[in-house]
């Protein structure tokens, strides 16, 4: 599912473009969680939210996943696709964190009215990874400076900082994922920015 596309390409791109992620976001993920007192009222507000969902998840267990996963079929059913695609790719419990990674991603946007009038499309997720494609093709072939321009414009672009960096350092300071081939890893934390970037699309009418 996620690593279709990408596994044709060199290991060590993927894990570059991976890092040039965690690069740029790294002074935001910082803020977030070691300094807080220089976050923003709309940053604070958003990361607290983004906590609560977490354990939110995490408190909720089966019961909460078996549940939300009907209101997803029902309102965004790719969702379904994508975490189902998730499990046959990567063995538990790797895999059931980040399927609690696309609850989040869903806990995140789901009260925004134009998320319950439109959904997700294969298309249009297979859309932004083509471009992410792209782009991790390009940034290969630039010089370090230029690369963290490239990641640094591209993160710019997300509109939702926290949540972004909130995912991608759970990528790597969970230890069941830190123990995850790196590759494997960095296919499917892309594909969780994509997801982000589908949602944002609709959201602000992007599409």
């Amino acid at each position: 599912m996620h690593g279709r596309n990408y596994r044709r390409y060199n290991p060590a791109a993927i894990l570059l473009h991976f890092t040039g992620f965690i690069i740029t976001l790294q002074p935001v993920i910082k803020t977030f969680y070691m300094d807080g007192t220089h976050l923003s009222p709309r940053d604070k507000a958003d990361a607290e939210k983004i906590f609560r969902l977490k354990e939110k998840i995490r408190a909720g267990g089966i019961g909460y996943a078996d549940a939300e996963s009907n209101a997803i079929y029902a309102c965004q059913p790719f969702l379904i696709s994508l975490a189902m695609g998730i499990a046959s790719e990567v063995k538990p419990p790797a895999g059931d964190e980040f399927i609690k990674m696309v609850f989040l991603i869903w806990e995140y946007f789901k009260e925004d009215a134009p998320i319950r009038r439109k959904m997700i499309t294969p298309e249009q997720f297979e859309c932004i990874r083509s471009r992410h494609i792209a782009m991790m093709l390009y940034a290969g072939k630039e010089k370090s400076r230029s690369r963290k321009d490239i990641y640094a414009r591209d993160t710019g672009l997300v509109r939702s900082q926290a949540l972004l960096s909130i995912l991608f350092n759970e990528a790597l300071d969970n230890r069941i994922l830190a123990g995850m081939d790196q590759t494997d890893r960095s296919i499917i934390m892309m594909g969780m920015k994509c997801l982000v970037e589908c949602f944002e699309e609709i959201k602000y009418g992007n599409t």
